[in-house]
């Protein structure tokens, strides 16, 4: 039986951006960035001392979508 020792390993690609690209990516603020860092919304890694980075999956993933109510007014209209 031979072992896959050396094979390589599948490891979830992460895209880290700063708070500014975050933002810009997320259509929002800095502020609100770190604001849902703070809040334990969004998890931040830290890169250094002073550099914060987040997974721009996380940004994602804070998304929600707001229900509407289109079909009921369509017919409305009629």
């Amino acid at each position: 039986m031979t072992t896959r020792a050396n094979a390589p390993r599948k490891t979830p690609t992460r895209r880290l951006a700063s708070i500014a690209d975050a933002a810009d990516y997320a259509a929002c603020s800095g502020k609100t960035i770190r604001r849902r860092i703070a809040d334990g919304t969004i998890p931040a890694y830290r890169f250094g001392k002073r550099s914060l980075r987040v997974d721009l999956a996380d940004i994602d993933g804070a998304l929600s979508p707001i229900p509407t109510a289109a079909i009921g007014h369509a017919r409305r209209g009629r």
